[in-house]
């Protein structure tokens, strides 16, 4: 019986972990035009992380799309290059846990001796969804005043947010909550 048990208890803890391993990605993804907007399907896409030069590769479908999963957090260089056009690249793209990038690129006709270096950075508003998230980094962590080490109090860095004395969970009234946008604190996914 305690076989069974043990079974049971490390294949739940391997289904709870699994969304704990995608806290630290985001994705980039976007299109790939020509000057008249136009599909260029085949263009390869590149991005490289600045700080590790860990390298992934795609190739945009036949609706001039691409996207990369999963892609660890960080800032990036994005190439973009296809046979007959200039390649574009965009450096200091950044970033951060849950996002995703959406990029577009335009290239022109040219030789593929040519290369374009786009000094735009990533899109300011995200017009994918409408979450809201913040990304703490190390230097805040350490820096910030928190009464007590407790990480909660990291979540109000992120517009919208409120400690509350409510309870997360009924009966637990004791317990600080977590309010985000109004809702309340039992409504939260976080």
């Amino acid at each position: 019986m305690s076989i069974v048990k043990s079974a049971i208890t490390l294949l739940l803890m391997t289904i709870f972990a699994i969304p704990m391993l995608a806290q630290s990605v985001g994705r980039i993804s976007g299109n790939v035009v020509d000057p008249s907007g136009s599909v260029i399907s085949k263009a390869t896409v590149t991005c490289t992380n600045s700080q590790t030069g860990l390298t992934r590769k795609t190739e945009t479908n036949q609706d001039d799309m691409f996207a990369i999963p999963n892609v660890p957090i960080g800032n990036y260089t994005v190439t973009v290059a296809a046979p007959g056009f200039e390649t574009q690249l965009r450096q200091n793209v950044s970033l951060l846990t849950g996002q995703n990038l959406d990029l577009t690129f335009s290239l022109p006709i040219g030789s593929a001796s040519q290369r374009i270096e786009v000094t735009e950075g990533a899109p300011l508003v995200q017009t994918d969804s409408s979450s809201v998230q913040t990304s703490v980094n190390q230097k805040q962590m350490q820096d910030l005043p928190l009464n007590g080490r407790n990480a909660l109090q990291l979540t109000t860095l992120t517009p919208g947010t409120v400690l509350t004395n409510v309870g997360t969970e009924s009966g637990q009234q004791d317990n600080t909550g977590l309010s985000v946008n109004g809702l309340r604190a039992t409504q939260n996914n976080f």
